[in-house]
């Protein structure tokens, strides 16, 4: 077991659910539940942020705190989607990238994103940390608080 899937097994086991409570309370199905609890990388690209959000409120802990290797992870200040939206516009127009060209770049697409910045909820961690490294901020910022 890694880093992330041993937290979530442990917080799972401190909080005295199963692993069926769990898949039910976040909305999904056990055997993605399960594979959250031995693979690392599944917490990374298989879960939306609600998704995320939703187990770590079952597991007291923010996801900021369980995506991060430093013990305490509420020093960050914050950013919110409106205004992760506003920093990646605003890297797209002062380096005079098309939105299509910054997507090119990021890997990811976020056109719909840009008028919409709730959608956010819908993409995963690793569409943060791509993103974000293309702007030069912290993608733990941007995690739900």
């Amino acid at each position: 077991m890694n880093a992330y899937a041993e937290k979530i097994r442990q917080k799972r086991l401190a909080v005295g659910k199963s692993e069926r409570e769990m898949a039910d309370l976040i909305g999904i199905n056990l055997p993605s539940y399960c594979d959250l609890e031995r693979h690392d990388n599944e917490v990374l690209n298989c879960l939306s942020l609600r998704e995320l959000n939703n187990m770590c409120e079952v597991l007291n802990l923010t996801p900021a705190d369980l995506l991060s290797k430093e013990a305490n992870s509420n020093t960050l200040s914050r950013v919110s989607f409106a205004e992760f939206i506003g920093v990646v516009q605003g890297h797209i127009e002062s380096n005079g990238f098309s939105v299509q060209g910054f997507e090119d770049k990021a890997g990811w697409e976020l056109g719909s994103l840009l008028n919409a910045p709730d959608k956010i909820w819908e993409r995963n961690v690793q569409f943060l940390r791509d993103v974000c490294a293309e702007v030069g901020i912290d993608w733990r910022r941007v995690l739900p608080a």
